[in-house]
Protein backbone atom coordinates (compact mmCIF):
# COMPACT_ATOMS: atom_id res chain seq x y z
CA UNK A 1 0.00 0.00 0.00
CA UNK A 2 1.36 3.45 0.84
CA UNK A 3 -0.87 6.38 1.52
CA UNK A 4 -3.23 7.55 -1.22
CA UNK A 5 -5.07 9.85 1.17
CA UNK A 6 -7.47 12.43 -0.27
CA UNK A 7 -7.05 15.84 1.31
CA UNK A 8 -10.13 17.13 3.11
CA UNK A 9 -10.27 20.95 3.39
CA UNK A 10 -11.76 21.80 6.77
CA UNK A 11 -12.29 24.73 9.15
CA UNK A 12 -9.70 23.27 11.53
CA UNK A 13 -7.13 24.38 8.94
CA UNK A 14 -7.58 27.93 10.23
CA UNK A 15 -4.90 27.25 12.84
CA UNK A 16 -2.36 27.03 10.02
CA UNK A 17 -3.62 30.42 8.80
CA UNK A 18 -3.06 31.73 12.32
CA UNK A 19 0.52 30.51 12.53
CA UNK A 20 1.36 31.81 9.04
CA UNK A 21 -0.02 35.27 9.82
CA UNK A 22 1.69 35.36 13.23
CA UNK A 23 5.12 34.60 11.83
CA UNK A 24 4.93 36.64 8.62
CA UNK A 25 2.89 39.64 9.78
CA UNK A 26 3.88 39.87 13.46
CA UNK A 27 7.39 38.51 13.93
CA UNK A 28 8.81 39.24 10.49
CA UNK A 29 7.46 42.81 10.61
CA UNK A 30 8.53 43.54 14.18
CA UNK A 31 10.37 46.78 14.91
CA UNK A 32 11.93 48.40 17.98
CA UNK A 33 9.46 51.29 17.95
CA UNK A 34 6.41 49.06 18.54
CA UNK A 35 5.60 47.52 21.90
CA UNK A 36 4.21 44.00 21.63
CA UNK A 37 0.51 43.67 22.47
CA UNK A 38 -2.54 41.54 21.69
CA UNK A 39 -3.44 44.05 19.00
CA UNK A 40 -0.63 42.74 16.79
CA UNK A 41 -2.44 39.43 16.30
CA UNK A 42 -4.94 39.11 13.46
CA UNK A 43 -8.35 40.46 14.61
CA UNK A 44 -9.95 37.11 13.82
CA UNK A 45 -7.82 35.35 16.45
CA UNK A 46 -7.47 37.92 19.27
CA UNK A 47 -10.41 36.57 21.24
CA UNK A 48 -9.01 33.04 21.03
CA UNK A 49 -5.53 34.17 22.13
CA UNK A 50 -6.99 36.08 25.10
CA UNK A 51 -8.90 33.03 26.34
CA UNK A 52 -5.99 30.59 26.03
CA UNK A 53 -3.33 30.42 28.73
CA UNK A 54 -0.63 32.99 27.90
CA UNK A 55 2.14 30.38 28.12
CA UNK A 56 0.94 28.62 24.95
CA UNK A 57 0.67 31.55 22.53
CA UNK A 58 1.05 35.07 23.91
CA UNK A 59 4.25 34.64 25.93
CA UNK A 60 6.38 32.69 23.40
CA UNK A 61 5.32 35.08 20.62
CA UNK A 62 6.02 38.10 22.79
CA UNK A 63 9.47 36.72 23.64
CA UNK A 64 10.11 35.97 19.97
CA UNK A 65 8.93 39.44 18.93
CA UNK A 66 11.34 41.11 21.33
CA UNK A 67 14.19 39.12 19.76
CA UNK A 68 13.09 39.52 16.15
CA UNK A 69 12.74 43.30 16.26
CA UNK A 70 16.52 43.61 16.55
CA UNK A 71 17.45 40.97 13.97
CA UNK A 72 18.87 41.90 10.54
CA UNK A 73 16.65 41.27 7.50
CA UNK A 74 18.82 38.34 6.39
CA UNK A 75 17.92 36.43 9.55
CA UNK A 76 14.26 37.44 9.39
CA UNK A 77 14.14 35.87 5.92
CA UNK A 78 14.99 32.51 7.52
CA UNK A 79 11.70 32.68 9.43
CA UNK A 80 9.84 33.65 6.28
CA UNK A 81 11.33 30.67 4.45
CA UNK A 82 10.44 28.34 7.33
CA UNK A 83 6.76 29.24 6.97
CA UNK A 84 6.56 29.41 3.19
CA UNK A 85 8.70 26.37 2.35
CA UNK A 86 8.09 23.93 5.22
CA UNK A 87 4.37 23.84 4.50
CA UNK A 88 4.80 22.84 0.85
CA UNK A 89 4.78 19.20 1.83
CA UNK A 90 4.48 17.70 -1.65
CA UNK A 91 7.44 19.66 -3.06
CA UNK A 92 9.54 18.77 -0.02
CA UNK A 93 8.73 15.08 -0.51
CA UNK A 94 9.75 15.32 -4.17
CA UNK A 95 13.05 17.01 -3.27
CA UNK A 96 12.10 20.21 -5.11
CA UNK A 97 12.62 22.45 -2.07
CA UNK A 98 15.03 22.53 0.86
CA UNK A 99 13.35 22.81 4.28
CA UNK A 100 14.33 25.06 7.17
CA UNK A 101 14.97 23.28 10.47
CA UNK A 102 14.83 24.47 14.05
CA UNK A 103 18.61 24.05 14.09
CA UNK A 104 18.86 26.90 11.58
CA UNK A 105 16.67 29.11 13.76
CA UNK A 106 18.88 28.19 16.72
CA UNK A 107 21.91 29.51 14.82
CA UNK A 108 20.17 32.88 14.72
CA UNK A 109 19.28 32.90 18.42
CA UNK A 110 18.90 29.95 20.80
CA UNK A 111 16.15 31.69 22.79
CA UNK A 112 14.23 32.35 19.59
CA UNK A 113 14.47 28.66 18.71
CA UNK A 114 13.29 27.65 22.18
CA UNK A 115 10.27 29.97 22.14
CA UNK A 116 9.18 29.11 18.61
CA UNK A 117 9.67 25.40 19.22
CA UNK A 118 7.44 25.61 22.29
CA UNK A 119 4.84 27.68 20.40
CA UNK A 120 4.87 25.25 17.49
CA UNK A 121 4.36 22.18 19.68
CA UNK A 122 1.78 23.88 21.90
CA UNK A 123 -0.49 24.55 18.95
CA UNK A 124 -0.78 20.82 18.28
CA UNK A 125 -0.43 19.38 21.78
CA UNK A 126 -2.57 21.93 23.63
CA UNK A 127 -4.39 24.55 21.57
CA UNK A 128 -6.18 22.12 19.22
CA UNK A 129 -7.81 20.49 22.24
CA UNK A 130 -8.77 23.68 24.10
CA UNK A 131 -12.34 24.96 24.11
CA UNK A 132 -11.51 28.53 22.98
CA UNK A 133 -10.29 26.96 19.73
CA UNK A 134 -12.46 23.92 19.09
CA UNK A 135 -15.73 25.54 20.18
CA UNK A 136 -15.35 27.94 17.23
CA UNK A 137 -13.60 25.70 14.73
CA UNK A 138 -13.31 21.93 15.29
CA UNK A 139 -11.91 19.41 17.76
CA UNK A 140 -9.18 17.17 16.38
CA UNK A 141 -11.19 14.05 17.34
CA UNK A 142 -14.09 15.27 15.22
CA UNK A 143 -11.67 15.98 12.38
CA UNK A 144 -10.33 12.43 12.64
CA UNK A 145 -13.85 11.04 12.37
CA UNK A 146 -14.70 13.14 9.31
CA UNK A 147 -11.32 12.49 7.67
CA UNK A 148 -11.65 8.74 8.24
CA UNK A 149 -15.12 8.70 6.69
CA UNK A 150 -13.90 10.86 3.79
CA UNK A 151 -11.05 8.47 2.97
CA UNK A 152 -12.71 5.19 3.97
CA UNK A 153 -9.51 3.23 4.67
CA UNK A 154 -9.81 -0.11 6.42
CA UNK A 155 -6.04 -0.71 6.51
CA UNK A 156 -3.14 1.44 7.57
CA UNK A 157 -2.10 3.32 4.41
CA UNK A 158 1.57 3.30 5.45
CA UNK A 159 2.04 -0.47 5.72
CA UNK A 160 -1.20 -2.09 4.49
CA UNK A 161 -0.98 -4.65 7.30
CA UNK A 162 -2.81 -3.26 10.31
CA UNK A 163 -6.54 -2.70 10.38
CA UNK A 164 -7.60 0.93 11.03
CA UNK A 165 -10.47 1.60 13.41
CA UNK A 166 -13.63 2.85 11.73
CA UNK A 167 -15.20 6.01 13.18
CA UNK A 168 -18.20 4.11 14.52
CA UNK A 169 -15.84 1.83 16.49
CA UNK A 170 -14.11 4.69 18.28
CA UNK A 171 -15.19 5.99 21.68
CA UNK A 172 -14.12 9.61 21.33
CA UNK A 173 -14.36 10.10 25.09
CA UNK A 174 -11.45 7.68 25.32
CA UNK A 175 -8.85 9.39 23.13
CA UNK A 176 -6.43 6.47 23.33
CA UNK A 177 -8.76 4.45 21.09
CA UNK A 178 -8.58 6.47 17.88
CA UNK A 179 -5.61 6.12 15.55
CA UNK A 180 -2.90 8.72 16.10
CA UNK A 181 -2.00 11.51 13.71
CA UNK A 182 1.63 11.15 12.74
CA UNK A 183 3.71 14.23 11.98
CA UNK A 184 5.18 13.16 8.64
CA UNK A 185 7.76 15.94 9.03
CA UNK A 186 8.80 15.77 12.67
CA UNK A 187 7.47 18.72 14.68
CA UNK A 188 10.69 18.81 16.71
CA UNK A 189 12.76 19.36 13.58
CA UNK A 190 10.61 21.27 11.09
CA UNK A 191 9.18 24.65 12.16
CA UNK A 192 5.60 25.75 11.63
CA UNK A 193 4.11 22.59 10.08
CA UNK A 194 2.98 20.99 13.34
CA UNK A 195 -0.69 21.78 12.66
CA UNK A 196 -0.65 21.51 8.87
CA UNK A 197 -3.12 18.74 8.05
CA UNK A 198 -1.12 17.83 4.95
CA UNK A 199 1.60 16.91 7.42
CA UNK A 200 -0.70 15.05 9.83
CA UNK A 201 -1.23 11.47 8.68
CA UNK A 202 -3.42 8.94 10.52
CA UNK A 203 -1.63 5.61 10.63
CA UNK A 204 -1.54 2.49 12.77
CA UNK A 205 0.21 2.43 16.12
CA UNK A 206 2.91 0.08 14.82
CA UNK A 207 3.90 2.44 12.00
CA UNK A 208 3.66 5.54 14.16
CA UNK A 209 5.14 4.46 17.48
CA UNK A 210 7.31 1.43 16.73
CA UNK A 211 8.79 2.05 13.28
CA UNK A 212 8.68 5.67 12.16
CA UNK A 213 9.04 7.18 15.66
CA UNK A 214 11.20 10.32 15.24
CA UNK A 215 12.81 9.34 11.93
CA UNK A 216 13.31 12.09 9.38
CA UNK A 217 11.54 11.08 6.16
CA UNK A 218 13.51 13.44 3.91
CA UNK A 219 16.98 13.25 5.48
CA UNK A 220 19.13 10.17 5.94
CA UNK A 221 22.72 10.11 7.16
CA UNK A 222 22.97 13.82 6.49
CA UNK A 223 21.76 13.52 2.90
CA UNK A 224 18.55 14.81 1.32
CA UNK A 225 16.26 12.01 0.11
CA UNK A 226 12.86 11.77 -1.58
CA UNK A 227 9.75 10.35 0.08
CA UNK A 228 6.24 9.47 -1.07
CA UNK A 229 3.73 12.30 -0.61
CA UNK A 230 0.84 10.99 1.53
CA UNK A 231 -1.84 12.74 -0.52
CA UNK A 232 -0.84 11.31 -3.90
CA UNK A 233 -2.26 8.23 -5.61
CA UNK A 234 -1.04 4.84 -4.41
CA UNK A 235 1.86 3.97 -6.75
CA UNK A 236 1.97 0.75 -8.77
CA UNK A 237 4.37 -1.68 -7.10
CA UNK A 238 5.74 -5.08 -8.09
CA UNK A 239 6.66 -7.56 -5.38
CA UNK A 240 9.12 -10.34 -6.12
CA UNK A 241 10.20 -13.07 -3.75
CA UNK A 242 12.97 -15.56 -3.21
CA UNK A 243 12.15 -18.30 -0.75
CA UNK A 244 12.41 -21.91 0.27
CA UNK A 245 9.55 -24.22 1.25
CA UNK A 246 9.77 -26.34 4.36
CA UNK A 247 6.79 -28.33 5.70
CA UNK A 248 4.34 -26.12 3.78
CA UNK A 249 5.85 -22.91 5.23
CA UNK A 250 7.94 -20.38 3.35
CA UNK A 251 11.42 -19.97 4.78
CA UNK A 252 14.36 -17.60 4.18
CA UNK A 253 12.13 -15.17 2.28
CA UNK A 254 13.76 -12.22 0.54
CA UNK A 255 11.35 -9.44 -0.48
CA UNK A 256 12.01 -7.03 -3.37
CA UNK A 257 9.77 -4.07 -4.13
CA UNK A 258 9.98 -2.34 -7.50
CA UNK A 259 8.14 0.88 -8.26
CA UNK A 260 9.08 2.34 -11.65
CA UNK A 261 10.47 5.87 -11.30
CA UNK A 262 10.29 5.83 -7.49
CA UNK A 263 13.29 3.78 -6.36
CA UNK A 264 14.46 6.43 -3.89
CA UNK A 265 10.97 6.82 -2.44
CA UNK A 266 10.73 3.04 -1.99
CA UNK A 267 14.05 3.04 -0.10
CA UNK A 268 12.73 5.77 2.18
CA UNK A 269 9.48 3.88 2.73
CA UNK A 270 11.39 0.76 3.72
CA UNK A 271 13.83 2.67 5.94
CA UNK A 272 11.07 4.53 7.80
CA UNK A 273 8.49 1.75 8.14
CA UNK A 274 10.64 -1.44 7.82
CA UNK A 275 8.11 -2.84 5.35
CA UNK A 276 10.33 -5.53 3.83
CA UNK A 277 11.05 -7.16 7.17
CA UNK A 278 7.38 -6.89 8.19
CA UNK A 279 6.26 -8.42 4.88
CA UNK A 280 8.85 -11.17 5.32
CA UNK A 281 7.21 -11.98 8.68
CA UNK A 282 3.85 -12.30 6.94
CA UNK A 283 5.21 -14.58 4.19
CA UNK A 284 6.87 -16.88 6.71
CA UNK A 285 3.82 -17.06 8.98
CA UNK A 286 0.59 -18.98 9.42
CA UNK A 287 -1.59 -16.50 7.48
CA UNK A 288 0.43 -16.96 4.29
CA UNK A 289 0.42 -20.75 4.73
CA UNK A 290 -3.39 -20.72 5.05
CA UNK A 291 -3.73 -18.47 2.00
CA UNK A 292 -1.63 -20.84 -0.09
CA UNK A 293 -3.65 -23.84 1.04
CA UNK A 294 -6.85 -22.10 0.04
CA UNK A 295 -5.39 -20.98 -3.28
CA UNK A 296 -4.20 -24.46 -4.18
CA UNK A 297 -7.63 -25.83 -3.34
CA UNK A 298 -9.18 -23.33 -5.75
CA UNK A 299 -6.65 -24.35 -8.40
CA UNK A 300 -7.51 -28.01 -7.97
CA UNK A 301 -11.15 -27.11 -8.55
CA UNK A 302 -10.22 -25.11 -11.66
CA UNK A 303 -10.83 -21.68 -10.19
CA UNK A 304 -7.31 -20.29 -10.02
CA UNK A 305 -7.91 -17.27 -12.27
CA UNK A 306 -11.07 -16.33 -10.38
CA UNK A 307 -9.22 -16.61 -7.09
CA UNK A 308 -6.49 -14.17 -8.16
CA UNK A 309 -9.08 -11.80 -9.65
CA UNK A 310 -10.92 -11.77 -6.32
CA UNK A 311 -7.70 -10.90 -4.51
CA UNK A 312 -7.07 -8.02 -6.91
CA UNK A 313 -10.61 -6.72 -6.49
CA UNK A 314 -10.06 -6.58 -2.72
CA UNK A 315 -6.43 -5.53 -2.82
CA UNK A 316 -6.14 -3.98 0.64
CA UNK A 317 -8.22 -6.46 2.62
CA UNK A 318 -6.57 -9.25 4.61
CA UNK A 319 -3.10 -8.64 3.15
CA UNK A 320 -4.33 -9.59 -0.33
CA UNK A 321 -1.74 -7.34 -1.98
CA UNK A 322 0.92 -9.61 -0.46
CA UNK A 323 -0.86 -12.85 -1.25
CA UNK A 324 -1.03 -12.14 -5.00
CA UNK A 325 2.68 -12.54 -5.91
CA UNK A 326 3.13 -15.75 -3.95
CA UNK A 327 -0.18 -17.27 -5.15
CA UNK A 328 0.66 -16.43 -8.77
CA UNK A 329 4.06 -18.03 -8.33
CA UNK A 330 2.56 -21.21 -6.90
CA UNK A 331 -0.06 -21.38 -9.66
CA UNK A 332 2.73 -21.41 -12.26
CA UNK A 333 4.28 -24.51 -10.74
Amino acid sequence: MLFGYKYMPDKIDVLQTFITHTILEVLCKSNPATVFSIELFHPRFRKMVKKINDKYIFTPIQNSYNICKYLPKKQIRVLEKAVRINNQVEKLCKGELEPVTFEEIGLIDSNLEENLDFFNKSLYENVLGLKPFHSIYRHIDEHYKLFSEYNNFNRCPACGLKRMLKPEEVDFNDKAKREAYDHYFNKARYPFSAINFMNLIPMCDDCNSKYKTQRDVIKYEGKRVKAFFPFSAIPEKDFSLKYEVEKDYLKNVEVSIDCFGYSEEVETWNRVFSVKSRYKTFFEGEDCKNALEQALLFKALGGDSNYIENLKNNLYSNENFLKIPIVEDFFKK
